[in-house]
Formats: structure tokens, sequence, C-alpha cells
């Protein structure tokens, strides 16, 4: 009886230690895959800026669709890029302040929202209007998928 006491025991005790193995083994890969994607993800921040050109601010339309401020130069530049295509929609004729590019927690709605004011829209309003519908539509297909 003892000894099939003592067998029972140190089976429980090999489980045991093979759950606290499987366990410790799977913290090393979350720890593994969680240093690989944050060095991964720094490395393509500064993919996204060279000397002359800059992705200031991106806005996420859906999957694969979003709107770019692109730093080319002095000059800001208004673009959307989908799944093929990559479309220029206008040179932005307001002047960002840089403190205003590196504030994150502002975004690309709230930049686009203070400056909405200094921009003259009675010249453009036809194509802003065309523009907005085609983000609509946009927005529409991808809440579909």
């Amino acid at each position: 009886m003892n000894e099939q006491r003592g067998v029972f025991m140190n089976n429980i005790l090999i489980l045991v230690l093979q759950v606290f193995w499987v366990f410790f083994v799977f913290l090393i890969i979350a720890f593994i895959a969680y240093f690989f994607t944050k060095t991964f993800a720094r490395t393509s921040l500064n993919i996204r800026q060279t000397k002359n050109i800059k992705v200031v601010d991106s806005l996420s339309l859906g999957i694969n669709k979003h709107l770019l401020i692109i730093k080319i130069g002095e000059s800001y530049y208004l673009f959307s890029i989908s799944d093929k295509t990559l479309n220029f929609i206008k040179e932005l004729e307001w002047k960002i302040e840089e403190t205003d590019i590196s504030m994150e927690k502002s975004g690309f709605s709230a930049m686009i929202e203070s400056y909405k004011d200094k921009i003259d829209f009675s010249k453009e309003k036809e194509f802003i209007t065309k523009n907005m519908e085609k983000i609509k539509q946009l927005l529409n297909r991808s809440k579909k998928l």
C-alpha cells in the first residue's frame, strides 16, 4: 500500500513539474514575442522617416485604407492609400507646427479640427464635398467587411 501511495505521489509530483515547465516555456515564448514585436515596431517607425520625407500622421479608414499627411521638404501633402493605389489628394495650404506633430494624444482628427477654421473652404467646397463622399463610401465598405 505504501509503495502504491509513493508511486502515486511521485506521478503527481512529475505531473505538477510538467505543468510548471509548460507554463514557464509559455512565459518565455510570450516574452520573446513581445520583445521582437516592440523591436519591429521601433524599426518600422524609423523606416517611415527619411531626411526629406516624413509621414507626419495617418488615419485608418478600414482594412488597407488610410489617409496620410506626408511632409516633403517644407510642404505637407494629403494622400489616400488603399490596397493597390496611392492617390494624391492635395497639398495642404496651412503650416503645421512641429509641436502639433509631436503631440501623440491629439492625433490626425484633432489636428484637422484645430486647423479647419484657418482654411478658406469657399474655393474648394466642391472638391471637399466630392472627397468626403469618397471617404464615406470607403467607411461604409469597410464596415460591411
